[in-house]
């Protein structure tokens, strides 16, 4: 099987996404001619047409704002900023814009039924996309704390918890009780075992 290298499809997708943009703007000038073409078969009401034709509009505006996020979305990929906070908001972003574009297909399903099945799918593709947004994000917070983790090789850091327990006349439970971790974790950074440490537990020891 072919296999396109990251930065090439990342390039390709950027492509067809400006292109996807261009169609969008052909498909508003389009739209006014469209609805004309279906009025003269008659089986449009008079006062139809405003709605259907505002629905329209607002499904390529939706889709047009759709597009830019996932062309934001593309421009951090190629940087290699994909699990950060702002990566999850255009993903949040994104899901909503297909969601909202669901339901105005679900009200277009009132003059043309196979708009249902469109807002079937638009609805799908926004839930997965919550699914995977909330999956980056999980998957930023642990990056996130793996950034902000010192990671013990060479003994060059020696922990003194002990001796700063017995200064202060402090037990184990009650220091396990106040900073939150527990004993085990605690018994194996006051016998200088651990491998690793996230600043934030640190802060929390020494506070």
């Amino acid at each position: 099987m072919l296999k396109i290298e990251n930065k090439t499809s990342c390039t390709i997708s950027m492509v067809l996404s400006v292109l996807f943009f261009l169609a969008l703007i052909g498909g508003a000038f389009a739209l006014v001619p469209y609805l004309d073409a279906v009025d003269a078969l008659g089986t449009m009401d008079a006062g139809d047409r405003p709605v259907i034709l505002g629905i329209g509009y607002g499904v390529l505006a939706l889709a047009a704002l759709t597009d830019g996020l996932l062309f934001a979305l593309l421009l951090r990929v190629r940087k290699e900023a994909v699990f950060t906070a702002e990566s999850v908001a255009l993903l949040r972003g994104i899901s909503w814009c297909c969601v909202a574009a669901g339901a105005l297909f679900v009200w277009l399903g009132f003059y043309f039924l196979i708009s249902y099945a469109v807002a079937f799918v638009a609805l799908l593709v926004g839930l997965c996309l919550r699914v995977v947004k909330n999956v980056i994000a999980e998957a930023t917070e642990i990056k996130s704390e793996n950034d902000l983790t010192v990671y013990g090789g060479v003994r060059m850091i020696v922990i003194n918890l002990d001796v700063m327990m017995a200064k202060r006349k402090m037990s184990l439970n009650e220091l396990s009780d106040r900073v939150g971790i527990t004993l085990a974790n605690l018994s194996i950074l006051k016998n200088n075992k651990a491998r690793a440490i996230r600043f934030s537990t640190l802060n929390a020891i020494c506070k």
